[in-house]
């Protein structure tokens, strides 16, 4: 009996001078059991535990892990699409859906590239196509000095009119009011800014106001 009331004596003793250590080490061990208890259902559980009048509340956070496993996903806007029309001297002739800002060169490669027929000095491989575009390879043809490489006059002219969009330099000179600068200014607008989408847009060129329009409007066409 008095080893008993001994050892209850030390045991206080030991209590009071760790009084501290014994109350974290007791809560330690209550958060682990709280963790082997509710740890797999993912959620928050709260835990009071109570200690000589003093609540300490510990909340028990499960879901970090289940937001570890959470992916965001971005999904990329698709880029617009276009719709070309290409024929003449091409490989597969047919309808394409490009993406916006493709040039011709592109739109040729994709229907499987020039004949062997095709005239490349008629047509401008780096504009840009437009929606709803109708795209004519000319053939080329042999000229009058039995060479070759000169677009067909049918591909420069369509209906007695010119095309803007095909004509070489000495073609768009027979345009009334179009000389050889404003010719190369024609070719240089077509380069840098694609096809002209209609005959108006010719007045966008350098040097053609409205009262040179009005002398060409009838004999030119896109």
């Amino acid at each position: 009996m008095e080893k008993m009331t001994d050892a209850w004596k030390w045991c206080r003793k030991f209590y009071q001078t760790y009084e501290k250590q014994v109350k974290i080490a007791v809560t330690a061990l209550v958060v682990v059991i709280a963790l082997l208890l509710f740890g797999g259902k993912g959620e928050k559980d709260e835990i009071v535990v109570e200690m000589e009048g003093e609540n300490q509340e510990l909340l028990v956070d499960e879901e970090a892990d289940t937001a570890a496993d959470t992916q965001t996903v971005k999904t990329q806007a698709p880029a617009a699409n276009l719709v070309v029309d290409i024929s003449g001297c091409i490989k597969t002739p047919g309808v394409y859906e490009i993406a916006d800002g493709t040039r011709l060169h592109e739109v040729i490669e994709l229907a499987g590239g020039l004949t062997q027929d095709a005239d490349i000095n008629a047509i401008n491989q780096a504009e840009l196509v437009t929606d709803g575009q109708k795209i004519l390879i000319p053939e080329k043809v042999e000229g009058e000095k039995g060479d070759t490489g000169h677009a067909s006059e049918a591909s420069h002219v369509n209906n007695g009119k010119i095309n803007i969009n095909q004509a070489d330099s000495s073609t768009l000179q027979e345009i009334p009011g179009v000389g050889p600068a404003t010719a190369d200014k024609i070719i240089q607008y077509r380069e840098d800014n694609g096809r002209f989408q209609t005959i108006e847009d010719i007045k966008n060129v350098s040097g053609i106001g409205d009262k040179t329009f009005e002398k060409m409007k009838d004999c030119i066409c896109v």
